[in-house]
């Protein structure tokens, strides 16, 4: 068995390992001197040297044995890199390195421009205020994004919308057309059959204003400006607001593109005592049933409604006065004594004439307010419509009032003649100076009819005017004319002027003025005005419509273009046919259509709408009723019934009637409602807002004293009418209106726990606070009564919800109070699922949000842990009387909701 030389003799590795150390210095051996003897310490020692050899013999033969395994590693280190050498230099010698080399260069060449790009971009990257463009740019990109998807969007919801309304819009067609087609004909019938019947109101004898009384307070509305003078609507508007305005105190209102319009206001404020402008921006609404013309949607805007009802209030308006027909659709939507609307022209008659013309083929701009039969159907029941909702309807001329008048329920009652005029102090007729043989045409290019009429001059009558006097030159004056008008400009002796700063030099220049109007309705300023001016007119009967003149002896009329060319040549080339003509014509403007003589007219009918100046304020007369109870009605059922018959059991000495003034009701309903002898007043469901349907009915009511009562508020006793009228009889001026009791019903109806009205359910900290501040009365037309003239001076207005307490301090702030009557009870109850809960207090949160009351969060945390409330509620429960969800949460819910209403909520949820 061999020894490993690293490793000592075994014998001598025993021995080492069991000899004691004793006597070693280093060990604290004892000295010589102690006891220990020479032999024994050299002996010692030499035994501690061999022991050192034998310790260097076995290092020194570890060091041999691992310089050896070391050599032999080396060796075959040296071995493996020959091998692998060997195997490189294959490689290297192989065709696959070449290769293989070959896509490493060309790999090298390819990303040394990549490598150069990158370095360039990182050199960029390090520019100071880089990454700020970059955002920029990024940013106006991402815009331009979101706005391509959003028009792409809205495209694809318009068609999906028009293909979801071609049901909804095929009924409404159907249900136009028949409407269009029974009052056309009941209206041909009238004109045909009793053309006596249709009598326009007093025309002759206009009405004087009285001596004394207050001027007539009147508001004005034009949907378009009336300054600069250069289209036919803004000379009337113009001249008129001129004149009366020594008459009345006018107050003018215009629509505009702008807050304000400097030039409108510097030509006409030192004629208003209010001048305001609304800046309108045109939005076509959705329509279901496709029943609104398109052109009156342009000017549709609950905006203008506030307004309008803002300034009728402040200004305590007595007319309101709505010009062109656009603006008729406001009528029935504010509140005001009397309201006037002027029919600049037929409208749905000028629009059939266009599309028998073939406007619509041939104008494209003309598509904007609609062409279709359908939208002169539309136009058509629109505005018929409006024309029912107004106190007086307004024409230019006879004919035009007439042919209205065979389509309204009065046959011409309302309606009254307020001609076009001119200013024929202005306009003189020169003195017989020699003219050139030029031709005037004149209109404003904005007027379709006016396009249409100077189309069919150039392309048929000039040429035959033309080839028989070649001379002949024709000048085109109006405010933008299209590009294919211009294009005539110095062709054919045809001068294209525009827009013009001053007519009167054109008039007085010319020899012929020429008219061939082909489409429209109402008068034509232009031709008054060249009477004034005396210039012989050519017109075409359409032209001439309204105004009292004869061919031949005021002017020519002719219908064809070879007619008319004869015409104008007659014209040119005797000038005594145009002396006579222009001598009657001047004499007819003279004696019938001067601005004064419109504007006695205008300020003559106002009077008619005023009451009489020396009546006493509160006086009435004793033939109509003293007493007007007035219900907004809605589906009202059972309900509506038993309040009918409660109020006309009532036992008072006073005349007294009923208005229903319904929203849509079901046809039982208003069947219902048939079999009582009350005033049914019908409004579109769309229309109906708290404050100013309840302004609506206030208006159609004859009574001194107004008395509001809901549908479903039923008077308890005979006496109720008496005793909530009483007050207001009493002859105290100071009382504007009287809160009548309300009480829970006691039977007959599923009782909410916690009641619908009284403590219980307002028990919330806004309510108790408005209770506090007007003297313990919270006003509610629930049950309640006005005077009628309070209310004139302070109507509901606009209100989406608390009508009655937006009025009540309104009154209260005048210097008015409020009468209490508990005794005039009214039975009113409601139950309330969750959902209508929540709906009616987060309104209720809304209005008082209109009425600049504020719930806060401590008002909402203090009113959800009220005590009483919480012992209400316990008792609720252990009673069984808490049986439905809404009257488990209730005291939560209101609180919660109230809160969330009046912070965040964007409407009325009923």
């Amino acid at each position: 068995m061999t020894q490993d030389p690293g490793s000592p003799p075994n014998g001598e590795a025993s021995q080492e390992q069991g000899r004691p150390e004793q006597g070693r210095p280093d060990q604290g051996g004892p000295e010589q001197g102690d006891g220990v003897t020479r032999d024994e310490r050299v002996r010692d020692l030499e035994e501690q040297l061999a022991a050192a050899r034998r310790e260097i013999e076995f290092l020194g033969a570890r060091i041999a044995a691992d310089r050896a395994r070391g050599a032999e590693q080396e060796h075959e280190l040296g071995q493996r890199l020959d091998e692998v050498e060997g195997e490189l230099d294959e490689i290297h010698a192989s065709k696959m390195w070449k290769l293989w080399m070959l896509y490493l260069f060309g790999i090298a060449v390819l990303l040394a421009p990549l490598r150069a790009l990158g370095r360039g971009i990182e050199a960029l990257l390090r520019q100071p205020g880089l990454f700020a463009r970059l955002r920029r740019a990024l940013t106006r990109r991402l815009r331009w994004l979101v706005r391509g998807l959003r028009v792409v969007w809205w495209r694809l919801r318009r068609w999906f919308l028009n293909l979801l309304l071609v049901v909804p819009h095929t009924a409404g067609r159907i249900y136009l057309s028949r409407y269009s087609r029974e009052r056309f004909d009941a209206a041909r019938r009238r004109r045909e059959e009793e053309p006596e019947s249709l009598a326009l109101g007093p025309v002759e004898e206009p009405v004087a204003a009285p001596r004394e009384g207050r001027r007539p307070r009147v508001l004005m509305v034009s949907p378009y400006p009336i300054y600069p003078v250069n289209h036919g609507g803004a000379v009337r508007l113009f001249h008129l607001i001129r004149e009366i305005s020594r008459s009345v105190d006018l107050y003018l209102l215009v629509f505009s593109r702008q807050k304000d319009n400097r030039e409108q206001r510097e030509a006409l404020e030192p004629y208003c005592a209010g001048l305001y402008f609304y800046a309108w921006q045109p939005i076509l609404a959705p329509d279901f049933w496709g029943l609104r013309a398109p052109g009156v949607q342009l000017f549709r805007s609950p905006a203008v409604t506030r307004r309008l009802q803002q300034l009728i209030s402040e200004k305590n308006i007595d007319i309101l006065q709505l010009e062109y027909t656009e603006l008729g659709q406001y009528a029935p939507r504010v509140a005001v004594p009397r309201k006037i609307l002027t029919e600049i022209d037929i409208t749905f008659r000028s629009r059939y004439r266009r599309r028998r013309a073939g406007f619509h083929r041939r104008y494209r701009h003309d598509r904007v307010f609609g062409t279709s039969r359908g939208d002169g159907h539309r136009l058509f029941r629109y505005e018929v419509e409006v024309c029912e909702t107004v106190d007086q309807v307004h024409v230019m001329s006879e004919d035009d009032g007439r042919y209205l008048a065979s389509f309204l329920s009065d046959r011409g009652e309302r309606i009254r003649v307020v001609p076009n005029a001119v200013d024929t102090q202005r306009l003189q007729r020169p003195s017989a100076a020699p003219r050139p043989d030029q031709v005037l045409f004149l209109g404003n290019f904005q007027h379709l009819p006016n396009v249409d009429a100077v189309d069919f001059l150039l392309s048929e009558i000039w040429p035959q005017v033309r080839q028989r006097l070649p001379g002949a030159t024709l000048n085109i004056v109006g405010v933008g004319p299209p590009d294919h008008v211009l294009g005539h400009h110095g062709r054919d002796g045809v001068e294209v002027l525009g827009a013009v700063p001053d007519v009167l030099p054109y008039f007085v220049s010319h020899r012929v003025f020429v008219a061939p109007i082909r489409a429209g309705s109402g008068t034509r300023l232009k031709i008054l005005e060249a009477f004034s001016a005396g210039l012989p007119v050519v017109s075409t009967t359409v032209g001439a419509e309204g105004i009292r003149c004869r061919d031949g002896q005021h002017l020519l009329l002719a219908e064809s273009a070879e007619a008319i060319a004869d015409a104008i040549v007659r014209l040119l080339e005797d000038e005594a046919l145009g002396q006579r003509l222009a001598t009657s014509a001047r004499e007819l403007v003279e004696a019938e259509y001067d601005w004064r003589a419109s504007a006695e007219r205008l300020v003559s009918a106002y009077w008619e709408l005023m009451p009489e100046p020396d009546r006493v304020p509160r006086q009435r007369s004793t033939s109509g009723p003293a007493i007007s109870v007035i219900l907004p009605t809605r589906n009202g059922g059972p309900l509506l019934e038993e309040t009918l018959a409660a109020i006309f059991e009532q036992r008072i000495d006073r005349e007294f009637e009923v208005l229903c003034v319904d929203s849509g009701s079901r046809p039982e309903d208003v069947e219902l409602m048939g079999r009582f002898p009350l005033r049914f007043i019908a409004i579109d469901p769309a229309d109906f807002n708290h404050g100013l349907t309840r302004d609506f009915g206030a208006s159609k009511a004859r009574g001194e004293v107004l008395v509001f009562l809901n549908q479903d508020a039923t008077p308890v006793h005979r006496h109720w009418l008496e005793r909530i009228t009483e007050p207001l009889f009493s002859g105290d001026d100071h009382i504007a209106g009287v809160q009548g009791g309300i009480q829970e019903r006691e039977h007959g109806m599923r009782r909410f726990y916690w009641d619908s009205c009284g403590e219980r359910f307002y028990f919330t900290r806004e309510s108790d606070r408005w209770i506090e501040s007007f003297d313990g009365i919270g006003f509610s037309t629930v049950n309640a009564a006005l005077r009628r003239d309070v209310w004139q001076r302070h109507p509901f207005g606009f209100a989406p919800i608390m009508e009655d307490k937006k009025w009540q301090r309104e009154v209260v702030e005048a210097g008015y109070r409020l009468e209490v009557r508990p005794e005039a009870l009214a039975a009113h109850t409601h139950d309330y699922d969750l959902r209508t809960l929540m709906r009616r207090c987060l309104s209720e949160g809304y209005g008082w949000r209109l009425l600049e009351e504020p719930y806060g969060v401590l008002d909402m945390l203090r009113d959800m842990f009220q005590p009483h409330m919480a012992a209400d509620w316990v008792s609720g429960l252990f009673q069984g009387r808490i049986r439905t969800p809404a009257e488990f949460f209730f005291p939560w819910i209101r609180p919660l909701m109230l809160h969330y209403g009046n912070r965040w909520s964007r409407g009325v949820k009923l």
